[in-house]
């Protein structure tokens, strides 16, 4: 059964931080009345209820019995990008600068168990960029200088994907821009690629399926900050500038690389997000509207048809800064992050997780608090759920703007349907 949404009144229990970077000491809230989680500890956050626990040790410390040490920042790499493999049963952690116990080098990609987050390998070959298949379990695309490859980081065993070497001679510079993914069923990838002496960047549609590129076009702007196939592959979405001095616009093309309708204006609307199936099974982008729009204030969770460019108010107050729709397994929900604001300007959510419905109803559900301080944007929570929306995990400093990033996991209390 689905949680009560209610707004929680709870008398907070705060606990001095440390110094921040001005030497003042801060408030910030935190599981259990104060202390938080340490590795694989986990305690109730005092005013939300749902468990969190702490999924990184301290640095220079050994990671259980593996022979390889804690680093920093320990944590996942964004809110849109998955985390956790398809099955919920891995979950991948860069360990920064990692390094063995007796000081030579370690992989720095660390896999944890899915659940209980104990140590279950690493990711041990070279790579780019890599993403957890959707219909592989405990599997991952690796894109590395020369190809792409099909992983099995558990046993290390690697498929070359032969059709794509001679895309990656063709190219100078290719790869996801970050933030691509794959579409719901693995059919197809969308790379962005450089060539040498060519300043603007191409658009490469690679089907799995026919293990072949598709498509490939020039998209002559002079900004891309990342593209990426739609959930049901059925568009691809480009975020950048497409004209000088109008950043953070979205554009929507057809396969054949055919815009389709007109840019996403004004600036923003929405931003910051992630794609995602909706309950009528249209495919939308779940974001931060960071323009007003008519009755719609800004840092409201917004989202968008990438078909009709319609836009619909999924949740107002606070100002959201990232949001996640990786839970692909069980849709309907956003994984919203709010920033540390002040209450009584951006009202009431702050330094905190939200669950929102995608439906437009209004239903949400406050997760947890970050207990997140300062400016860095490693620490930046960029909370991302699992596939099935149970877990969400986020970066914190614990409240001092001084450390380094590390990663923690919230039992949501969102069951599969």
């Amino acid at each position: 059964m689905r949680l009560c949404i209610a707004l929680v009144l709870v008398v907070l229990f705060a606990v001095r931080s440390e110094a921040d970077e001005k030497g003042e000491s801060r408030e910030v809230f935190a599981p259990a009345g104060g202390k938080w989680p340490g590795w694989l500890e986990n305690r109730k956050d005092p005013v939300f209820g749902n468990r969190v626990t702490g999924i990184v040790g301290e640095p220079g410390t050994e990671i259980g019995e593996t022979g390889v040490r804690w680093g920093r920042p320990a944590r996942h790499i964004y809110s849109s990008v998955p985390a956790w493999d398809c099955s919920d049963s891995l979950l991948a952690i860069r360990n920064a600068g990692a390094t063995k116990i007796d000081g030579s080098g370690a992989w720095e990609w660390l896999l944890l168990d899915g659940k209980t987050f104990q140590p279950a390998g690493s990711i041990g070959a070279p790579f780019t960029e890599f993403r957890w298949w959707n219909t592989k379990q405990k599997q991952m695309l690796l894109v590395t200088s020369e190809c792409l490859i099909d992983y099995d980081p558990v046993a290390d065993r690697k498929r070359i994907i032969e059709s794509s070497v001679p895309l990656f001679q063709k190219y100078a510079e290719i790869g996801l821009a970050s933030q691509g993914n794959l579409p719901n069923d693995d059919a197809e990838i969308v790379l962005l690629g450089k060539k040498s002496g060519v300043e603007e960047s191409f658009l490469i549609l690679f089907s799995f399926v026919e293990d072949r590129v598709l498509n490939e076009f020039s998209l002559r702007a002079p900004r891309i900050d990342y593209a990426t196939i739609s959930p049901k592959g059925k568009c691809i979405v480009v975020n950048g500038e497409f004209e000088a001095g109008k950043p953070d616009r979205t554009r929507i093309f057809d396969r054949s690389g055919k815009p389709t309708g007109s840019d996403w204006d004004p600036y923003g609307t929405p931003s910051h997000y992630d794609l995602a199936v909706d309950e009528n099974g249209r495919e939308i982008a779940v974001g931060v509207a960071k323009t007003v729009l008519e009755n719609i204030p800004a840092g409201s969770v917004i989202a968008r048809d990438l078909e009709s460019g319609e836009i619909r108010l999924l949740l107002h107050g606070g100002y959201a800064m990232h949001i996640s729709c990786r839970n692909h397994r069980n849709p309907g929900w956003a994984f919203v992050s709010y920033g540390e604001v002040d209450p009584a300007t951006y009202p009431p959510f702050s330094n905190e997780l939200v669950a929102v419905r995608t439906d437009g109803s209004g239903e949400f559900h406050r997760l947890c608090q970050f207990g997140r301080v300062g400016d860095d944007y490693w620490t930046q929570p960029q909370a991302a759920s699992n596939s099935s929306g149970t877990l969400a995990v986020f970066a914190t400093n614990r409240g001092n703007a001084r450390s380094k990033a590390e990663a923690a996991v919230v039992e949501t209390g969102i069951e599969m349907d």
